[in-house]
Formats: structure tokens, C-alpha cells, sequence
């Protein structure tokens, strides 16, 4: 098992809703802290936030953002403070709201990045779960509604997100890869241990085109358009990258929203989920303001 925390990272705007079901994923996948930098909330955010922070579950920053500036590089540079703030050296994962990775065979993380000790990046394929023809939001989980994803050939399988080892090596990393000082010192590695050439990080050209997907052990399941409804305010959100990025349009849509495999998150894991979301509810505090639908908690009983 390795001794050094694996802290998570995420930069959120107008993620309320879904906070807690991401929280509680990542909870139960044992990752030691869950970093948040968030900025420009015109939703119920802030108060999730708070009372997760409260109750120990998470922490967050507040992002002052210029005007035309970058939320994602001044999220994960308040992020990675914090982080070096409690370590020298640990693993770094930095992951959107709407994206959740999934062990195929390992309990927790720990006993995932085991498995490479002498790993310095883990990159996990996407996912890409398309609106299951959604108009609105469902009642219920995002895992549990979402069932049908792109095939192993499509760019939505081929995109990658990257955990990596914070050493001295590490200068900082953005939402895909990690930036090193010396990529010759670099082992690069997919979800199923095969390798990766670092250079090709910094080669100019979109991953997509030199990735290959279908690598197991753990894979990222990427949500990243769910209801029209739902793609309709992140058309509005925009991306992390900032107001200068419009990528969200009919297009991306039309691109992503495939029901060309069916590929549901497997039902013990939602049931776990689901009663992880009901503990968090009560013992942070959120079910003195919120109701449990606002995050998807309808379909089971709270605990006695």
C-alpha cells in the first residue's frame, strides 16, 4: 500500500446539485483529501461547500478569477498549495464534477496505485455517457441514470485524465496530463499499466490522436452532457477554461450523446453510493436546508 496521501483536486461553478453524489464517490474510493476551487456560483454551491468543510468531508477555495481569465489554472494552483501544504511528496488527481472513476477490481485507490509503485502518471480513459434521452434531469443518482456511452473508438474514449506522483520532478499539471521538468525520469503508464510515452505530452498534438482506449483496471466514467436540460445550463456555465471557451454548443452535444454501448455502473456500487450520500446528508448538516432531491436522493429510505 502506498504510504503517501493521493489528494484529489476539482475546480466547480454551479455543481450543487451533484456535490455530494461526487463527494461520496470518492469518499468511498479513499482518497485523503478532496481539494474543491470554485468560483462565480450563482446556484446553492457555496452552502454544500460550507457544510461539507464543516463536516471534515472536503475543503474549498475561493477562486478569484480575472475577467477572461482561466478558473482551471488559478483553481489548481490554490489546489496545490493546499496539497503541498501537508506533503512533500503524494499523488495528485484532478477530476471534474462530472466525471467518476470507477475500480474494476481494487477496493479503494490505495490498493489500485499499488499495483505501480514505480509509476509516475496513471492516465485513465474516458468513458462518455451520452443523455439516454433525458429531456430533463431525472429524479435519482447521475450513475444510476446515465447507462449508455460511446464505443472504444470513439474521441470520448480516447481522452485522458491523469493521476500522477508529486515529486520534484513535478513542476504542476492541467486537467489531462502533468508538467515535469525532466520527462527522461518519467514512467507513464495507463490504467492497465501500459506505457505511455511522456513526450507526447508535450507534443503539441490533441491526445486524441495518439491515445488508445480500452485499457482496464479502472476506467473514467465521463457524464458529460446528461439531460438536455441539464447540457442547456452548462452551455450557460460554460467550461473551466473560462468565458473565452464556447466548446458547449449543439455540436458537442450531437458528437457526445451515442447509445452505442450499454455500460450502467454496476448496482452494488450505487447502493453503496447511495447510503454514503444519505450519511454525509445527516451527519454535515445538509439536511437542515436542503431536501434530499435536490441531490438525487429519492429512490431509497434514509437510515434509521
Amino acid at each position: 500500500m502506498p504510504q503517501d496521501p493521493i489528494f484529489l483536486v476539482s475546480i466547480m461553478r454551479n455543481e450543487g446539485p451533484y456535490v455530494l453524489e461526487f463527494v461520496a464517490h470518492y469518499k468511498l474510493l479513499g482518497f485523503s483529501k478532496i481539494f474543491i476551487a470554485t468560483n462565480n456560483n450563482t446556484d446553492r454551491s457555496l452552502e454544500v461547500f460550507q457544510c461539507l468543510a464543516d463536516g471534515g468531508m472536503i475543503e474549498y477555495f475561493l477562486n478569484e478569477v480575472p475577467p477572461l481569465g482561466n478558473p482551471q489554472k488559478s483553481g489548481y494552483r490554490l489546489c496545490l498549495a493546499a496539497a503541498r501544504s501537508r506533503a512533500s511528496i503524494f499523488y495528485v488527481y484532478p477530476v471534474d464534477a462530472d466525471e467518476f472513476l470507477y475500480l474494476t477490481e481494487d477496493i479503494d485507490i490505495s490498493s489500485y496505485v499499488s499495483r505501480f509503485p514505480d509509476a509516475h502518471s496513471i492516465s485513465f480513459n474516458w468513458r462518455f455517457y451520452g443523455s439516454d434521452g433525458h429531456k430533463v434531469r431525472p429524479a435519482g443518482l447521475v450513475m444510476e441514470n446515465y447507462h449508455w456511452r460511446c464505443s472504444d473508438s470513439h474521441r470520448g474514449s480516447k481522452t485522458l485524465k491523469t493521476l500522477s506522483l508529486h515529486d520534484s520532478n513535478l513542476r504542476g499539471f492541467g486537467p489531462h496530463f502533468p508538467h515535469h521538468f525532466d520527462l527522461s525520469k518519467v514512467n507513464s503508464i495507463y490504467s492497465d499499466g501500459q506505457p505511455i510515452n511522456p513526450e507526447n505530452f508535450r507534443n503539441g498534438i490533441s491526445h486524441q490522436n495518439w491515445t488508445t482506449s480500452g485499457h482496464g483496471l479502472a476506467i473514467l466514467r465521463h457524464y458529460g452532457i446528461k439531460s438536455l436540460e441539464e447540457y442547456a445550463a452548462r452551455k450557460k456555465r460554460g467550461s473551466g477554461k473560462g468565458e473565452s471557451d464556447n466548446r458547449y454548443q449543439d455540436e458537442y452535444f450531437n458528437l457526445y450523446d451515442k447509445k452505442e454501448i450499454y455500460d450502467p455502473m454496476p448496482s452494488a456500487w450505487v447502493q453503496r453510493v447511495k447510503e454514503e450520500m444519505w450519511r454525509i446528508f445527516h451527519d454535515c448538516g445538509l439536511s437542515r436546508i436542503f431536501p434530499p432531491s435536490y441531490f438525487g436522493l429519492v429512490s431509497r429510505a434514509p437510515p434509521d
